[in-house]
């Protein structure tokens, strides 16, 4: 009689959606629970193995193991494990040294998505999501509309001349369709293909980012971080800053200025900036 470890491998084998590395990761964590649990597959002990471990990741791999047992319909009884996120405090430092660490990414392609981010503030996902067509030639400079794909959120960003012109040579000279994605993908399975793709310019950021001082701990995200303190020094004005990282809430862009003037100030800033006045 087939057990339940072989079912699920069964069922690994015929699956085309998961990357080979993460079945070999599901895997690992079902014959775990089953060499713990006498090969258990009562709803009680998946439970108690996730509330032992207390690792959010693996609800998961228990997730198809019950699709694999037909019992995908169970997958909401299992606990939730909530994790505290990190905190992690962003990279400030001056457009020189951004500079200085793009014009050390070896990677044409990458390369020009970290330049992109660092005229438009955008966030690395929508960067990475660009197709040709969302690219424009205007008189004086080049329009970007992000987010016209997979539903997320559309903005438009313009970078002017000169500075629009080394992007507009790396598009006049790349073929693909989506120029920022590598390795096998489509638009039809868009999101996944974006999430590889993130850890490939990730590794190319951590390693340029290792050849500037002061930089090592540099993130893609920390593009847009710079932008926001960059404008919001040079304006002190907190909803220009909000609208133009195209945030839909005042605090997620404060947020970043805490980072950099305390916490303290920035929430007295909020403050201010609400507070209505009265007749």
């Amino acid at each position: 009689m087939e057990g339940p470890l072989e079912k699920f491998d069964e069922w690994l084998e015929t699956n085309t959606d998961l990357l080979p590395r993460t079945k070999k990761q599901y895997r690992k964590v079902i014959m775990q629970f089953l060499k713990q649990h006498d090969d258990s597959v009562a709803l009680k002990d998946m439970n108690r193995f996730l509330n032992e471990k207390k690792i959010s990741f693996y609800r998961f791999p228990f997730k198809f193991f019950l699709k694999s047992l037909d019992r995908e319909n169970e997958y909401t009884g299992l606990i939730k494990i909530r994790k505290k996120p990190r905190a992690r405090h962003g990279i400030y430092t001056t457009q020189e040294k951004i500079m200085d660490l793009i014009n050390k990414i070896l990677d044409p392609v990458y390369k020009t998505a970290a330049l992109i981010q660092f005229y438009t503030g955008a966030r690395p996902q929508d960067v990475l999501s660009l197709n040709k067509k969302d690219f424009e030639i205007k008189e004086n400079g080049i329009v970007i509309y992000f987010g016209r794909w997979k539903g997320m959120k559309e903005h438009t960003s313009k970078i002017p001349f000169p500075e629009a012109n080394c992007i507009i040579y790396f598009m006049n000279n790349w073929s693909k369709q989506f120029p920022f994605l590598k390795g096998k993908g489509s638009d039809k399975n868009l999101i996944k293909w974006i999430d590889n793709n993130y850890r490939y310019y990730l590794n190319e950021i951590t390693l340029a980012a290792k050849e500037v001082s002061g930089l090592e701990n540099f993130r893609p995200h920390d593009f847009r971080r710079n932008l926001a303190a960059d404008i919001y020094s040079g304006t002190k004005d907190l909803f220009l800053t909000k609208e133009i990282l195209g945030h839909k809430n005042i605090d997620t862009t404060t947020k970043y200025l805490a980072e950099i003037q305390g916490e303290d100030s920035s929430r007295e800033m909020v403050e201010r900036f609400r507070r209505v006045k009265k007749e």
